[in-house]
């Protein structure tokens, strides 16, 4: 049940139990995660995205639940409240198996306006090839604006923090009283807690010198001891992003 009230939330605003967000993280540099966009709902943080090409980011599905024009994807600065690029939403693409439910195919991709031009401060994110797993204990790195604690504001500046892979089965068993964790999810996050994404960080990025691993999806609480991350499993959609953006 706790579970259910947390996806429930999520689905309108992303700002509750299930939210992902960046705690004890630290500042990026201009261009360090040049791929990572911030969406703003109503002019208000509400997730992130990835750059996969010039015209389409990719996000969770979760942030996707309004209508395109409600939305606005900035991209090009490690601050959200000055320079980058505002960039209108055009289209939205939930996958068609998305369950808000149970948080399974939490992914979606997004086609912009004006297209997205490459320099030092904005480039795409390379992505896996179909079915590559990610190796247990592999260090990957989830980045966002999201608020920097449970309960606690969001950040002016775009953080960073690097966060080892969970083994499923670890995982699994964590998150047992709220459903288990689906073949399509990567879990991350230190065993003592301590480090994650926190909300407002939905739909950003998980990833490793520049390669999508993975997209905050959600979790409980924010680096709670024993509760990693649960993010969707960027490769296991690789052959539906790029049919869906080309």
């Amino acid at each position: 049940m706790l579970r259910r009230v947390a996806l429930i939330v999520l689905g309108c605003l992303c700002n509750d139990l299930a939210a992902e967000r960046i705690v004890n993280g630290s500042i990026a540099a201009e261009g360090e995660i040049a791929w990572q966009v911030g969406i703003l709902l109503f002019d208000q943080l509400t997730c992130g995205g990835s750059i996969v090409n010039e015209n389409w980011i990719v996000t969770a599905a979760h942030c996707s639940d309004f209508p395109a024009d409600a939305y606005t994807v900035v991209s090009g600065s490690v601050q959200l409240s000055s320079g980058g690029t505002m960039h209108t939403v055009v289209n939205i693409m939930q996958h068609e198996a998305w369950n808000a439910v149970t948080f399974e195919n939490d992914i979606a991709v997004w086609q912009v306006t004006p297209p997205f031009v490459w320099g030092t401060a904005t480039a795409p994110i390379a992505l896996l090839e179909q079915g590559t797993e990610t190796p247990d204990f592999t260090l990957l790195t989830v980045s966002g604006w999201g608020a920097v604690s449970t309960g606690g504001s969001e950040s002016s500046d775009l953080l960073r923090v690097d966060v080892p892979v969970v083994p499923v089965p670890d995982c699994d068993t964590a998150y047992q009283a709220y459903g288990g964790v689906f073949p399509s999810q990567i879990c991350a996050g230190f065993a003592d807690g301590g480090a994650d994404a926190c909300t407002g960080d939905s739909g950003g990025p998980l990833f490793r010198e520049g390669v999508l691993h993975g997209i905050s999806s959600w979790g409980n609480g924010c680096a709670q001891p024993g509760f990693p991350g649960i993010y969707t499993k960027a490769s296991a959609f690789t052959d539906w992003i790029r049919l869906n953006t080309n």
